[in-house]
């Protein structure tokens, strides 16, 4: 019992038990980001910045795959096997290895293994040039074995240090400590322990799978980066309940061919033994359609009934039901080979399609995308997909953009859904032009290798019809196309939530790669073997791989991998699987029936239900900004389909303008009306939630140079995309991620609205200030009422080039402060404004100032004369409680919407979201563009007689002391662009 709460303990104190995108793993236990693994050898930092997965994010690392101590180990006492140390004979680790409930669970050191040298490049490079024609004839694999009996290593020591050495590129003197790549000064002291699933995979003690065992190598506070160290299936043939069928005595309603039959085809895709290609048992055509394909979790009748053949989901599958005993409850390793076994993937998908009838996982009512074209994987050509699919009647509206009329004039014939396969990619340096002889109808002679893999592996599941953009949508520059390519670039989340399946291409650096385990072999997997038992190991967990792919720090694979339905993810080690009800990877094996519950390492949401969420869109934007992408124009197109989603949600949809979120009024509360204004003055007040910097922090940044600043928290992660800018300086569009501004050792970016909370209603007594009015301007000159001429503005396809605001702004002098002895320059804030927003505030503006004025205000800034002014804008957008309580009445004219609570008390405080403007290019006679934004307290806002455009933001609370100053604002009217 001790024991047991120990390790709840540990658990809770350590959180890690996979996480998944929520931080999650079971009970509400919270999970860190997984800073904590060890940096292995086999990755390093990479050159591309950032890779973010939905809320998670990890560094972009680079495959550097250690070709001596991989692959399987012998320690069997064989010939090949070496020598054991004294220190690994005496712990014994096949006995250790063999532990059963009840035993003891120690913590066994490895630390002897970490004095372990291994043959470095150069010595394997003579070795292979020094080899005998007998050594030639060898396999890679037997020539390590017989190189490390040669040196007379111990096999557990060379299994254990490939497991624990992290050495980085260029440092030999230890470790790295997985959070900036420095190398590991402190000794530390690796461990083997025994644990149990539910300790690391969630689900509960209570789960059916909670006693499997996983081996896991750490240290006293962290993990090593290589998954756990799993038993291995037992070999076919050995008298065990595997997870599908009984094999002991007592079956007896099945024919011995029909038990075989099933027994190597279910060993080979689900229990993992043999999983290559070369080990799948081969059967005749009939004898595959009688095959048990189906999952053992809906097959549970002791009665047997004679195979019907049925072509579900274009997979030809066999509804046989037989007797079954009891799944065993284990959780088994799986080996990998360097190819891939698609029937394991094909085992996936048809427990999905027979057990997720009902959910969203579900084909029903999934109709076709108006205008869809498919590659015919057959035939090599491309088709419209509405020529090959099924019309049927049509019984009630559907969605214009998603049903496919016949060319004929019935219009209540509608087209179903067409089964296909999505592919979700990275480009990398192939260009337009190395196709060849292509055109709107037939695929060029020459295909990229991604495709080429793409298409075998799609017919290899038992699909036709093959999604790829590149051929499939107009391409861009093409004038012709150029309206349709925008409206499918807006039905991207349909395209990708009606396929069938999406492969995702987690690896590699483009469409030359291939894909790996169908053209590319996988890495190798580490494995044991002792004289009894195979163990395995679980390989980097998914969710780690797929982020520090190429593929997660592209902006135009982020929508695709949310939205899709069903995915394949290919992995440099392995394949991984995620529907919306369960996720699977390949180097475990368990009965998928257990599978909810546990968290292996989720890669995407549970669901697309959950992705769409109203307060999930920030963590969306957050995690997209730190995306690449190669044209700055195509930072809408890569996540319309996202937001357009978004739009067509059944429940409180939020519709969007230029990315800003327009949250549905019933997310707010305290509300009469919720006028459009009020939508879009929200969606203005976006801003990263950044601490306010200390005084002593802004001192010190005041006197940093430029380059330092990046790293002050008196900055926020964002800057201002350099000019030409195709987007205004109010979406947040416009903005990107300063990526020096990330690294391990620093806090994360983050984003938000201001006074927009995380659970709906998403916002309490916020509205737009009083008297607020907004048009929307257009680069041919015409400005649209946003509150009136909401269609209008829609159906306008110039682009949107400034926002017209009219609402209540003062103005702000900044000056060039002269420096003190031996100091660099700073700036302040001229009065009264200064001394109302306080210390806090100030400080931000000036770190605003230098982070965009490089070149008109540079840290050295020599040639800046001091005294110099430069003039901003604040500009109140939104906030609450405009109306403090001993005021009666507002200004003539201003409507006032949200009543202020009667009762006194903290309540009752009002807040402001004040946007701060600049000129571009500081050039006094220049447009105005976004700065920052300020979030200011105080108690109310206060007309004054006499003044109808005047009022004052009484009592701003700027946190410097017991008094309180007030701030006059007026009503203006001004252009940002």
């Amino acid at each position: 019992m001790a024991m047991k709460k120990f390790s709840k303990i540990l658990s809770r104190r350590l959180g890690r038990s996979g996480g998944d995108d929520h931080h999650r793993w079971d009970a509400g236990l919270q999970s860190g980001l997984d800073f904590h693994q060890l940096t292995s050898r086999r990755w390093r930092s990479g050159d591309d910045g950032l890779a973010l997965n939905g809320e998670n994010h990890s560094r972009v690392f680079t495959k550097e795959v250690p070709t001596y101590g991989a692959g399987r180990i012998l320690a069997d006492g064989s010939e090949d096997a070496g020598q054991l140390c004294d220190i690994c004979e005496a712990i014994d680790f096949p006995r250790l290895l063999d532990w059963k409930p009840g035993d003891a669970r120690p913590w066994v050191s490895l630390a002897h293994c970490l004095r372990l040298k291994l043959p470095d490049e150069e010595e394997l490079s003579r070795h292979r040039n020094g080899s005998t024609s007998e050594e030639e004839d060898l396999s890679e694999d037997e020539r390590r074995r017989r190189r490390r009996r040669e040196g007379n290593l111990c096999p557990w020591c060379v299994f254990f240090h490939s497991m624990i050495t992290t050495v980085p590129e260029g440092d030999e003197t230890g470790g790295a400590d997985g959070r900036d790549d420095r190398a590991l000064k402190t000794k530390y002291t690796p461990y083997l322990r025994i644990r149990l699933a539910f300790e690391r995979l969630g689900g509960g003690e209570k789960h059916p799978l909670a006693k499997s065992v996983l081996f896991e190598v750490t240290t006293r506070n962290r993990s090593l980066p290589w998954g756990y160290i799993v038993r291995a299936a037992p070999a076919k043939g050995v008298d065990v309940q595997t997870d599908h069928v009984e094999t002991k005595a007592g079956a007896g309603t099945e024919t011995e061919t029909e038990t075989e039959t099933r027994v190597s085809r279910e060993t080979a895709s689900e229990r993992g033994v043999g999983s290559g290609i070369e080990s799948v048992t081969e059967v005749e055509p009939k004898e595959e359609a009688e095959s048990e394909l189906k999952p053992r979790a809906i097959a549970a009748e002791a009665k047997v009934e004679e195979p019907i053949e049925e072509k579900l989901n274009g997979l030809v599958i066999a509804n046989v039901k037989a007797s079954r005993g009891e799944e065993p409850k284990v959780i088994w390793g799986r080996e990998i080979t360097p190819l891939l076994d698609l029937d394991l993937a094909k085992y996936w998908i048809d427990f999905c399609n027979e057990n997720h009838t009902t959910g969203p996982c579900a084909v029903k009512d999934r109709t076709l995308v108006k205008g869809l074209r498919l590659i015919d994987c057959e035939e090599g050509k491309v088709v419209l997909a509405e020529n090959v699919s099924t019309p049927t009647p049509n019984d009630k509206p559907q969605d214009a953009e998603c049903q496919s009329i016949t060319p004929s004039h019935n219009n209540s014939i509608m087209h179903q859904n067409v089964d296909y396969v999505t592919l979700s990619y990275v480009m990398g340096t192939y260009r337009e032009d190395d196709d060849d002889n292509g055109n709107d109808e037939t695929l060029p002679r020459r295909l990229p290798q991604v495709v080429t893999d793409a298409i075998s592996t799609t017919k290899a599941l038992g699909y036709r019809y093959l999604w790829v953009d590149r051929y499939c949508i107009p391409r861009k520059g093409d004038t012709k196309g150029a309206s349709e390519r925008q409206r499918q670039l807006e039905l991207m989340g349909q395209i990708y939530g009606h396929s069938a399946l999406t492969l995702v291409v987690a690896a590699g650096e483009g469409v030359r790669d291939g894909i790996a385990g169908i053209s590319a072999p996988r890495e190798e997997q580490l494995s044991i073997q002792t004289e009894s038992d195979l163990f395995t190991t679980s390989l980097l967990r998914p969710d780690l791989e797929v982020a520090s792919s190429k593929w997660a720090s592209r902006a135009w694979t982020y929508q695709e991998g949310l939205l899709s339905r069903r995915r394949i993810i290919f992995t440099p080690s392995q394949i991984y699987f995620q529907c919306q009800a369960l996720h699977c990877h390949e180097s475990l094996s368990l009965p998928l029936k257990y599978a909810p519950g546990l968290n292996f390492g989720r890669v995407f949401p549970p669901s697309i239900d959950d992705v769409l969420q109203p307060n999930k869109i920030k963590n969306h934007i957050k995690a997209y900004l730190a995306k690449s992408i190669s044209n700055t124009d195509d930072r809408l197109d890569a996540i319309r389909g996202l937001l357009r989603e978004y739009s067509v949600k059944e429940k409180l949809p939020v519709d969007n303008l230029l990315g800003l979120p327009l949250f549905h009024p019933d997310d707010f509360t305290k509300h009469k009306v919720v006028s459009q204004t009020d939508r879009l003055a929200i969606a203005l007040g976006w801003m990263p939630s950044r601490p306010l910097p200390s005084s002593s922090v802004s001192s010190s940044s005041a006197t940093s140079s430029h380059d330092d600043l990046p790293y002050s928290l008196a900055i926020d992660p964002y800057s201002l995309i350099d000019t030409p800018n195709p987007f205004p300086s109010w979406s947040w569009l416009a903005w990107r991620l300063n990526q020096t501004t990330y690294s391990y050792n620093a806090p994360g970016h983050s984003f938000n609205f201001n006074l927009v909370d995380d659970a709906s209603p998403l916002l309490d007594r916020v509205s737009a200030p009083p008297g607020m009015e907004i048009s929307v301007g257009f680069s041919d000159g015409m400005v649209l009422s946003w509150e009136i001429d909401g269609d209008a503005i829609a159906r306008k396809a110039d682009k949107i080039e400034m926002l017209r605001l009219k609402t209540f702004c003062f103005d702000l002098t900044v000056k060039k402060a002269a420096a003190g002895l031996g100091a660099k320059y700073g700036f302040s804030l001229a009065e009264p404004v200064a001394s109302a927003l306080g210390k806090s505030a100030t400080d931000s503006i000036e770190a605003w100032i230098r982070r965009s004025s490089v070149t008109v205000l540079s840290a050295s800034a020599d040639d800046v004369p001091a005294g110099q002014e430069y003039s901003l804008i604040g500009v109140l957008v939104s906030g609450r409680h405009w109306k403090p309580e001993s005021t009666a009445q507002q200004p003539h004219g201003h409507h006032h919407r949200s009543a202020a609570p009667k009762t006194a008390g903290p309540a009752s405080t009002a807040m402001a979201t004040i946007l701060i403007c600049r000129r571009a290019n500081w050039d006094p006679e220049s447009r105005l563009i976004r700065l920052g934004v300020l979030n200011v307290a105080y108690d109310g806002l206060v007309p004054v007689a006499g003044e109808a455009d005047a009022s004052v933001m009484k009592g701003i609370d700027a946190r410097i002391g017991e008094e309180k100053k007030d701030l006059r604002v007026k009503l203006r009217e001004l252009d940002i662009y």
